[in-house]
């Protein structure tokens, strides 16, 4: 009589081979704007091979609303052999562009709270029946 031994996973242990490390970040970018809404963006980039890129884009915003048209174009790009380099081309750049007049995008998490409305000396007054 042949025994065979079946391997039992518990759901635990099933969520644990499904977990993976987070994926390393390749791709780093600033952003910048102008008073007419355009906007400069200076992105770092890991190539594969583990050279980094730098590169510049440029979007270019004409008319208003839906009939607004974009056009995008990229320059300033320039390999790197390691991120050291790459890191200080990118920081060369971005002090470039803020020297030119561009001013660093804003971000925007979330939602804006309103102000309160009332504080601890004037609470609401319950609702009379």
């Amino acid at each position: 009589m042949a025994t065979t031994s079946q391997q039992t996973t518990t759901p635990q242990a099933a969520q644990e081979t499904k977990a993976k490390a987070p994926k390393e970040r390749r791709t780093f970018g600033a952003g910048f704007v102008d008073a007419a809404g355009n906007r400069l963006e200076v992105y770092m980039q890991k190539r594969a091979d583990g050279s980094f890129r730098t590169y510049v884009r440029h979007v270019a915003i004409t008319g208003k609303g839906k009939s607004a048209k974009r056009s995008i174009t990229r320059g300033a790009s320039e390999t790197h052999a390691d991120e050291k380099s790459a890191r200080a081309a990118w920081e060369r750049a971005q002090s470039a562009a803020e020297k030119t007049g561009w001013s660093r995008k804003e971000r925007r998490a979330g939602f804006a709270a309103k102000p309160d409305e009332f504080d601890l000396a004037s609470l609401p007054k319950p609702a009379k029946k």
